[in-house]
């Protein structure tokens, strides 16, 4: 035979001996099958050129490695961040397959210590060959988070929309116009900035976090870091909140143009301006001043602190005004004032009810009016005005009463004195039908310790 197929160390050598019939490239293939290398890697470039060179000049030798043998060859790529290690092995061709003492030898020479995933390479061992395959995940590391903040109050989302109540009926008179606090109200949680926590390599080297920023309180006016907890922003005074990202401001000054359907009912823990007029039928009610622009027509008005209107008051028997400090106004008309501190009128009191702690004082230096017409005015020092009376008016009353507050006082004591009178008598009547039925000892005992306590109170 011509073709003759020799090993050489882990090499397959094919020679053409000169002397026999050339081959066809069919023929030449169908002898290398049968040859117990056929699982050995195949040159297959050595085997073209060994099939075009040699029926040129079959009478010249000719000699090509055909065929090696070889081991399973190992590959790894470790992604950049060193998280991940990803394995490649070529199947052997004749040569030793992968096994479970050579792969952990190629990996601790690779360094890949940690994050080894052995489910991976049980079947790598199954297959004998796998591309791009990850057998190793170290942790990543956890990045710290910056401090945020997180509003305790929220302004409304649609403001100028009725509140519905539980009926599903609409209040026109409260359109949720803003969020009010008092002071020392929580406004702002701060949620601290957090270290984080470093990753581990698939070498087992750390793999540095990034820390989180801290952040302090912005600058808000009418709060504060409550003194008990330096990660709380509290109210510093009372008022309409803004809320912002880092903080939260309380303006205790609430402006609007008007007070009507496009505001409804104010309640405000502060001072409310009002530009212009107060509609018929609405209420401002505020715990500092409250100063009205225009002319107050039938509606409410409380005030811890002052009241102030320019124009006057236009109750038609429906306004009533009370305020902790003054009132003062141009004029008033068919409405009820009552003051803890004293009234001051500029030009007249019309048909109305005033009471006052200290003076009423109707018509200012150089009024032309000044006068009390009609309805009743009492005050706890003195009255002061031009005029008081008319003879086509119905009755005028003055009133000096020393102080309206106790007066008030003495006829709120006198009334629960007579309810406690009632219960007293009411008690001994029912001692009287325990007795009469012979009711437990416990009942009656009761009643005498509730008659004792009574008279204790009385007298």
């Amino acid at each position: 035979m011509p073709l003759f197929f020799h090993p050489r160390d882990r090499e397959i050598w094919m020679t053409w001996i000169p002397g026999g019939e050339p081959l066809s490239a069919a023929e030449v293939r169908a002898q290398m099958e049968e040859q117990p290398f056929v699982e050995w890697y195949v040159h297959e470039q050595a085997l073209e050129q060994f099939l075009n060179e040699y029926p040129v000049d079959p009478s010249k030798e000719l000699s090509v490695v055909l065929a090696e043998q070889r081991d399973s060859r190992y590959q790894l790529h470790l992604s950049p961040d060193k998280l991940q290690a990803l394995l490649t092995v070529t199947r052997a061709y004749g040569g030793k397959t992968p096994d479970i003492e050579t792969l952990a030898e190629f990996l601790r020479t690779q360094r890949i210590v940690y994050g080894i995933r052995t489910e991976q390479l049980d079947a790598l061992l199954v297959q004998g060959q796998c591309s791009e395959l990850l057998i190793a995940r170290g942790d990543p590391p956890i990045d710290g988070e910056d401090a945020r903040f997180e509003a305790l109050v929220h302004e409304p989302e649609e403001t100028g929309r009725p509140r519905i109540l539980e009926d599903d009926r609409a209040n026109f008179h409260d359109l949720q116009l803003m969020t009010t606090v008092e002071t020392g109200a929580p406004l702002m949680r701060k949620i601290p900035a957090t270290e984080g926590k470093p990753g581990l390599s698939v070498s087992r080297e750390a793999i540095p976090q990034r820390k989180g920023k801290d952040k302090p309180f912005g600058m808000g006016r009418g709060s504060q870091v409550s003194p008990d907890d330096p990660l709380l922003l509290i109210a510093a005074e009372a008022g309409q909140v803004k809320v912002r990202s880092s903080y939260v401001s309380v303006e205790p000054v609430y402006r609007v143009p008007q007070v009507g359907a496009a505001t409804g009912n104010i309640l405000f823990p502060g001072t409310v301006v009002v530009d212009s007029d107060v509609a018929m039928g609405y209420r401002i009610q505020a715990t500092g001043d409250i100063l009205v622009g225009g002319t107050v027509e039938s509606a409410d008005l409380v005030a811890s602190g002052n009241i102030l209107a320019y124009n006057g008051m236009v109750g038609n028997r429906q306004a009533h005004i009370s305020a902790i400090g003054t009132i003062q106004a141009r004029f008033v008309e068919n409405s009820m004032l009552t003051s803890f501190a004293s009234v001051f009128i500029a030009d007249q009191v019309t048909h109305s009810r005033v009471v006052a702690h200290g003076d009423v004082e109707v018509g200012s230096s150089g009024a032309v009016k000044g006068r009390i017409v009609g309805g009743s005015v009492a005050a706890g020092h003195r009255i002061i005005a031009r005029v008081a009376g008319a003879p086509s008016a119905p009755a005028t009353v003055l009133e000096i009463l020393g102080d309206p507050l106790l007066q008030q006082q003495l006829a709120n004591l006198r009334e629960q004195i007579q309810q406690a009178k009632q219960r007293l008598d009411a008690i001994g009547k029912a001692m009287i039908q325990a007795k009469l039925q012979r009711h437990s000892p416990a009942l009656i005992s009761a009643l005498e310790a509730l008659r004792e306590t009574l008279l204790m109170r009385l007298y």
